[in-house]
């Protein structure tokens, strides 16, 4: 009896090293090795027809990728051309001077749709966003939001 009860004893002690060793084994398998590229790496994109094939190198500077949103690249373009509208429906600047056929950004920064007059032309404008605006003739031309006058835009040759 003491016989078998050795060999059992013996039989499990054997099935738990086979499954220790098992798990260890995959444990190794499932770290992945870092891989060092020589070359850049060639990626696919898809924003224009010449541009099939570009070199991005995975291990560029972070300054050099650009992390800024789309309406935060456009109001860098109209930096020093914005009329910003507030939740009183004030403007800032009151007035602002421009070129002519110089397009000026209209930033609705209030939570309600507005309708900004710039002149005789009206631009509904969503609350939170913008309106791209411009004039081919100089001249002095009343802002308005939502049909009260609150600022001038200045139209130069």
């Amino acid at each position: 009896m003491h016989k078998r009860t050795a060999i059992t004893i013996i039989v499990i002690l054997l099935g738990v090293v086979v499954v220790i060793a098992a798990l260890v084994s995959r444990q190794i398998r499932l770290q992945s090795p870092i891989v060092f590229l020589d070359e850049p790496q060639q990626v696919t994109t898809e924003d224009g027809e010449d541009a099939a094939l570009r070199t991005k190198d995975p291990l560029a500077p972070i300054e050099e990728l650009d992390t800024r949103t789309d309406r935060e690249k456009v109001f860098d373009q109209y930096i020093d051309k914005v009329l910003a509208f507030d939740a009183e429906c004030g403007v800032y600047p009151r007035t602002l001077t421009v070129p002519v056929r110089t397009v000026v950004l209209l930033n609705n920064r209030s939570s309600y749709e507005r309708v900004i007059a710039v002149g005789s032309r009206n631009y509904v404008v969503a609350a939170q966003e913008y309106a791209l605006a411009t004039n081919n003739e100089s001249g002095s031309y009343v802002v308005a939001c939502d049909d009260h006058a609150q600022g001038k835009l200045e139209v130069v040759e």
